[in-house]
């Protein structure tokens, strides 16, 4: 049968555990944890594929069609200022003229 050797003495006692901070308090993450901009470093940017996953996804499903910026109309169709705003309504109980004077 094989003997171990003694373990060796501690000579200084620990101040506190790894996974707390010197005033007690226990931290979020451990040292054998990483922190989220660790994480973030490693993983591989998947926000892209996901992205164009989707749109691909959706543009399947509605079968609609990708527009060229030729095709598209920013000028013709726009609505006036008059065909889009409401006529001014005054309040008439308590409630509506709080919320107008607060909002």
């Amino acid at each position: 049968m094989v003997k171990l050797p003694p373990k060796k003495k501690q000579r200084f006692k620990k101040k506190h555990d790894s996974s707390q901070k010197p005033n007690g308090r226990r931290t979020i993450f451990s040292e054998a944890q990483k922190t989220p901009s660790e994480d973030k470093q490693k993983k591989p940017a998947l926000d892209i594929p996901i992205f164009f996953g989707l749109y691909l996804g959706y543009k399947i499903w509605e079968k609609t069609k990708v527009w060229r910026p030729e095709e598209m109309h920013f000028v013709r169709g726009i609505p006036t200022i008059e065909e889009t705003e409401a006529p001014y309504v005054p309040p008439r109980t308590l409630g509506e003229k709080i919320f107008e004077i607060v909002f």
